[in-house]
């Protein structure tokens, strides 16, 4: 996605957001719209962090799951708990380190 085409999706223009990335708006009021754009956290556009975006990754898989399970057997419901598991148990590992920051 160019600078332009996320400016248009969060209604800036293209050299808002070319400032924005090279640390010259020091408080960007577009930042939660960009990072939606982007399906990122907030904190990883600020921080750079890979955590935060994983988390939002993770996030969206699992919604993602979510809405198959209707279409899912029982099998296929069991490994994707266990996976579930495993992503939460590393979300909150990463949202306490973020929180200790």
């Amino acid at each position: 996605m160019t600078q332009e085409e996320l400016g248009n999706r969060v209604g800036v223009t293209g050299q808002a957001i070319y400032r924005m990335e090279e640390g010259l708006v020091k408080h960007p009021r577009k930042l939660e719209p960009i990072a939606s754009a982007l399906s990122v956290r907030q904190e990883w556009l600020l921080t750079g962090s890979d955590d935060c975006a994983n988390v939002l990754a993770d996030d969206k898989i699992i919604s993602d799951i979510l809405s198959s399970l209707p279409y899912l057997t029982s099998s296929e419901l069991r490994e994707i708990a266990r996976h579930v598991v495993q992503l939460a148990n590393r979300n909150k590992s990463v949202l306490s380190e973020l929180s200790n920051r």
